[in-house]
């Protein structure tokens, strides 16, 4: 799914490994309960974006918001 939101900012579903590790990387930090990124968080999203680990999610459940313009 591609849906843009502006000019330059498109939502889409996770759709390669580079996607799964944004994602992972984002989840380090925005979920870690301290000041650190916490890798544990990051594996358990790995984990349920790895393909026939999880029974009913697949990648596109999953969103990022990607700016065109820079590729970010």
């Amino acid at each position: 799914m591609h849906r843009p939101i502006t000019d330059t900012l498109l939502l889409r579903t996770v759709e390669s490994e580079a996607d799964v590790q944004k994602l992972v990387d984002f989840c380090n930090i925005v979920f870690s309960e301290t000041d650190q990124p916490d890798p544990r968080i990051g594996a358990w999203a790995a984990d349920l974006l790895a393909p026939a680990n999880h029974p009913t999610l697949t990648r596109d459940d999953y969103f990022l918001v990607e700016d065109t313009a820079s590729g970010q």
